[in-house]
């Protein structure tokens, strides 16, 4: 009993010691990492200055890359580029005498060296705090900008309006789509704005998104050297058109039956849906006004023709030609409207309300198509007797095989749609 209490005794001097012993050198492991994990904080601190700076020295890189290219793009003045990038820089703030800066045109960077864009690069010595305490020299911090011009070179005959929406153009269902004599482009910024899925695919001139394009590898181009993303959008050429006035206190028409598969529609308003089963002829020359009503042709066989014609849908008057039947209709190119085919008012037509045209590989359609507020599904002809066929709408998907051509669009008198120029960060 007695042995057992001595040798308990010595079992607890021998722990004391060791655990004295381990704290002391759990001291000394602690000293000796002191200065690391100072330096380390100290480092830590530093950093986030200058990932703060590096990240400011980028905006005024961009901006003097922007500020140059916008000079030449307004005044092509080689000799100005320079002074318009540094003095920008120097307008911001900047130190000039603190800084190395560069401005290049045409740009250093082998990818750009083609283009017309200015790149500007920027070296600034960064501040040492406490990282001074171990760096014998400040840290250099170098960046670059390009800002590149860019011009389109073909006009649009399809726009689609949407700056939001996913697919505002819409290619589906194995569309085939033939615009090689112009462009086309979405103006939204959703980085699938533009849209070739499936068994679709796209010929045309030149393509032009303000976001991203899905199915770029489905697109053939025959006048551009590239599909061209984030481009600035194209404002809608025919924002400035209304209808005309005094509509309300026009008689209501109703379409004319010619024999017993015939409709003849007069010049002047409608109130009332008209459905077309076979021949449906519009008067040469005339105008129309859809109010409230629906022009639709419900059989395959179906024949809408009439020519020097214009459409107006308002109040919620729409067009619908869902079966795939013939079209033959032109626009005129005299008159207060000259080139528009159908136009939907954008005041008064809800952009609930969808429109669909088929027409078959045969059909024609020379002019506008102005649906700014809608959905607009097309399957309309590809018919090579065409001359001059746009298509502006809110969104546009196309189904079948389709073709838009500008090759005589100035004879319909009709406005030229074209993407716009501009400058943009080749960063974007």
């Amino acid at each position: 009993m007695g042995n057992s209490l001595i040798n308990t005794g010595i079992a607890f001097r021998e722990l004391k010691a060791m655990t004295t012993s381990r704290s002391g050198a759990t001291a000394i492991v602690f000293a000796l990492l002191l200065p690391v994990l100072i330096a380390g904080v100290a480092l830590a601190v530093d950093v986030g200055v200058w990932r703060h700076n590096a990240r400011k020295l980028q905006t005024r890189a961009d901006a003097a890359a922007m500020a140059g290219a916008y000079e030449w793009f307004v005044n092509n003045s080689y000799d100005s580029i320079n002074a318009a990038s540094l003095g920008l820089l120097h307008d911001n703030g900047f130190d000039l005498n603190a800084a190395v800066v560069e401005v290049y045109y045409p740009p250093l960077t082998q990818e750009y060296s083609t283009f017309e864009a200015v790149e500007v690069r920027l070296q600034q010595p960064q501040p040492r705090f406490f990282s001074g305490l171990f760096l014998d020299k400040d840290p250099i911090q170098n960046t670059l900008s390009i800002a590149v011009v860019r011009r389109p070179t073909e006009p649009l005959c399809i726009l689609a309006l949407d700056p939001v929406e996913k697919a505002t153009l819409d290619l589906n269902g194995g569309a085939a789509l033939h615009v090689d004599k112009c462009g086309v482009q979405s103006n939204s910024y959703h980085v699938d704005g533009l849209q070739v899925s499936g068994t679709s695919d796209m010929e045309a001139g030149c393509v032009y998104s303000a976001g991203g394009i899905y199915g770029p590898e489905k697109i053939t181009l025959t006048k551009c050297a590239s599909i061209e993303e984030n481009w600035a959008p194209t404002p809608d050429p025919y924002r400035d058109v209304t209808i005309p006035e005094g509509i309300d206190v026009m008689a209501c028409k109703t379409p004319k039956q010619m024999g017993k598969k015939r409709l003849y529609l007069e010049s002047g308003r409608y109130c009332k849906d008209v459905t077309g089963f076979d021949d449906t002829e519009l008067e040469a020359g005339g105008t129309f006004f859809f109010d409230g009503a629906k022009l639709e042709m419900k059989s395959e066989s179906s024949f809408l023709h009439g020519s020097d014609v214009t459409m107006f849908f308002l109040n919620g008057g729409s067009i619908g030609l869902p079966t795939g039947g013939l079209m033959d209709v032109s626009a005129k190119s005299y008159g207060d409207y000259p080139g528009i085919l159908m136009f939907s008012d954008p005041v008064t037509t809800p952009s609930t309300l969808d429109v669909k045209l088929t027409g078959n590989a045969d059909s024609i359609l020379e002019g506008l198509l102005y649906f700014p507020n809608q959905l607009v599904e097309y399957a309309g002809g590809s018919s090579s007797l065409s001359e001059c066929t746009h298509l502006v709408a809110r969104r546009i998907v196309l189904t079948g095989n389709s073709a838009f051509t500008n090759q005589n669009c100035s004879g319909l008198g009709m406005r030229e749609i074209s993407a716009p120029a501009g400058v943009i960060l080749a960063s974007n």
